[in-house]
């Protein structure tokens, strides 16, 4: 029979705590506001500050805004975290539309960074994590002003609709700063390899 020390004890229950208290705690995601007056798409809002649209249900599946691209689908952003999709498609059903004002803990990481060996017109396609549970793609833009950070929009009727927007300000500049950092970092890096 294994025996344990008090200190193993100890470390193993506080491990377990923490692993606890970071998926409760530091990645929530809780719905602050469902706009339903489209009849045939739902926008969601998240901690006040992410915005997610053009999201509806299909035979109670949700079905997330995407483009099709060489007979194969893309989504604009997709959920990760199962309980979250559920909680959406429960919300959507339901008619409530009033909810207690969620926390603003917003987390973000960015995941997947390619630059195109011959770009065109993206110069960069960027994925961004927020708090481990919605993963939105982006693009890295040259424009008539230099970089930006293109975020998922579609266009219907010759003009743009924004299909996820942060509302935290200073949040998107840190996220598009951090972005755009990265890209001439790579660039740099990519062309002291060519030499």
């Amino acid at each position: 029979m294994l025996q344990y020390s008090s200190m193993q004890k100890y470390l193993f229950s506080a491990l377990l705590f923490l692993i606890l208290c970071t998926d409760v705690f530091a990645q929530a995601l809780e719905i602050s506001k469902i706009d339903k007056s489209d009849s045939s798409a739902v926008s969601i809002e998240l901690n006040n500050v992410i915005l997610l649209k053009s999201l509806s249900l299909h035979n109670d599946t949700l079905k997330l805004p995407s483009y099709k691209s060489n007979n194969k689908e893309y989504f604009y952003f997709s959920i990760l975290d199962r309980n979250l999709k559920n909680k959406i498609i429960e919300e959507i059903k339901n008619k409530n539309t009033e909810y207690k004002t969620a926390g603003n803990n917003t987390e973000y990481k960015i995941n997947k960074f390619f630059i195109p060996r011959e770009p065109k017109t993206a110069k960069a396609f960027v994925s961004v994590i927020f708090n481990d549970k919605i993963e939105v793609n982006c693009t890295v833009l040259n424009g008539k002003y230099g970089l930006w950070v293109a975020w998922p929009s579609k266009k219907e009727n010759n003009k743009w609709n924004k299909l996820f927007y942060i509302n935290d300000k200073q949040l998107k500049e840190k996220i598009e700063k951090e972005i755009l950092e990265t890209y001439a970092k790579k660039l740099k890096n990519d062309k002291s390899k060519e030499q």
